[in-house]
């Protein structure tokens, strides 16, 4: 599926600009292929390089500064890393602050075309709206976001639990009581790449354990206290 990250001017101002150019290359390619959770899919650093036009020697480089502490970024999240190597690709740290700000400019924008919208009406019918058009809008609007709030996590629940399938080798099925685990925390405010995080940091600890492969499975891994104690140890991934 296609789609496109929106690229803010304050990049400009960042100490990410004061790198090289093959570096700033790189983070603005990260930017602009990460998925909706901050994933990037790259299989290997020469993926990398290819997508970003790069040589593979300046990729390693600008790999090497986007996963190392920046002291000089305004960021104090996760010390100024930007970047994390998980499996299958790398996770863009401070994906969520950029999805916020993101849907904060939707909302702005979407406000003002309402605005547009309902001063146009008003000019062509001489009216003011009533309370009651204006209530029902907001029920509607109101019935139409929670919808699709619900229908959002579970699209996010099926996806998380593909990737531990992918990384289990296991095949659970995206029924009530797997998915409603994933979606519970979710809903706690745990972030999908968070999720995803553990399953890959418990899979490297697990997987091919005789005694312990046989957890890598919804109620263990996203059991409340359970993944409490496994995204505690997410610092050391």
């Amino acid at each position: 599926m296609s789609m496109y990250n929106k690229l803010f001017t304050k990049i400009v101002d960042s100490s990410i600009w004061l790198e090289p150019s093959p570096t700033r290359i790189v983070w603005l390619t990260f930017i602009a292929v990460m998925d909706e959770d901050g994933f990037v899919q790259f299989a290997s650093i020469a993926n990398v390089a290819h997508r970003a036009r790069v040589t593979l020697e300046e990729a390693e480089i600008a790999i090497k500064c986007l996963e190392e502490q920046d002291l000089n970024s305004s960021d104090p999240d996760n010390n100024g890393k930007r970047v994390e190597r998980v499996p299958g690709g790398w996770m863009v740290l401070n994906a969520s602050k950029h999805r916020e700000m993101v849907t904060r400019l939707i909302i702005k924008e979407q406000t003002r075309e309402r605005v547009r919208r309902f001063r146009e009406k008003k000019r062509n019918c001489n009216a003011d709206v009533t309370p009651s058009d204006t209530e029902t809008d907001s029920i509607s609007d109101t019935n139409k976001t929670s919808l699709s709030s619900k229908l959002d996590l579970n699209t996010l629940a099926r996806e998380i639990l593909t990737f531990l399938n992918e990384k289990s080798g296991r095949n659970y099925k995206p029924v009530e009581a797997n998915l409603k685990l994933i979606v519970d925390r979710l809903k706690e405010g745990y972030e999908p790449r968070e999720l995803r995080q553990v399953i890959a940091l418990m899979s490297r600890k697990w997987k091919g354990d005789s005694k312990m492969d046989e957890f890598l499975r919804p109620k263990t891994l996203f059991n409340k206290t359970n993944f409490a104690n496994y995204s505690g140890e997410l610092k050391d991934v």
